[in-house]
C-alpha cells in the first residue's frame, strides 16, 4: 500500500485526465484527511487572512492567480517531504463547504500532492457540483429501517 494514496490519483489525474481517474480523486478528496494551516496555532504563518467559521486562514495564490485555501494531502508525508508544519486536519468535504460558505473572494480550494510539486484546483463550481451530488447521494440513501416502504 502506498503511503501517498491521494497524492497517487493526483497524479494520475493529470497524467491521463481519464473521467474515471477524476471521479474517484473527486470521491477519495472528500473523504480524506487533508493537512491545513490554521493562524493563531502553533507554527501558523503570517499572511492574509479569510475567516472560515471561525478559523483563520492564509490565503494562498494558485499558479494561475486564483485566491486559493491551500490544503495538503497525505499530510504526514507532505510535512516530511516539504519540510512543512501543517498545524490541523480536516476532511476535504470540509474544505469544500469552507469554501462554499465562507469568504466569497476566495477563488478555490488547491490540493497539493505530497508525491510531487502538483496540484489540483477545485474551484468554488467544482465544490458546488461535489457537494450536491454528495448531498444528493446522501438523500437517496435509506435508512436500513425503511428499505421496503
Amino acid at each position: 500500500m502506498s503511503e501517498t494514496p491521494l497524492s497517487d490519483l493526483i497524479t494520475r489525474v493529470l497524467r491521463s485526465s481519464a473521467a474515471r481517474d477524476t471521479d474517484r480523486l473527486h470521491r477519495e478528496f472528500l473523504a480524506a484527511s487533508v493537512g491545513i494551516f490554521v493562524l493563531r496555532l502553533p507554527n501558523a504563518p503570517a499572511g492574509a487572512v479569510i475567516d472560515a467559521g471561525g478559523l483563520e486562514l492564509p490565503i494562498f495564490r494558485a499558479p494561475n492567480g486564483m485566491r486559493v485555501i491551500r490544503v495538503c494531502a497525505d499530510p504526514e508525508v507532505f510535512q516530511a517531504r516539504f519540510g512543512v508544519v501543517l498545524n490541523a486536519l480536516i476532511t476535504g468535504d470540509e474544505a469544500l463547504e469552507m469554501l462554499r460558505n465562507g469568504d466569497p473572494t476566495i477563488d478555490g480550494v488547491l490540493l497539493a500532492s505530497a508525491a510531487s510539486e502538483h496540484s489540483i484546483l477545485f474551484t468554488r463550481a467544482d465544490a458546488e457540483v461535489l457537494l450536491a451530488t454528495r448531498e444528493a447521494e446522501r438523500a437517496r440513501a435509506r435508512p436500513w429501517w425503511k428499505r421496503w416502504s
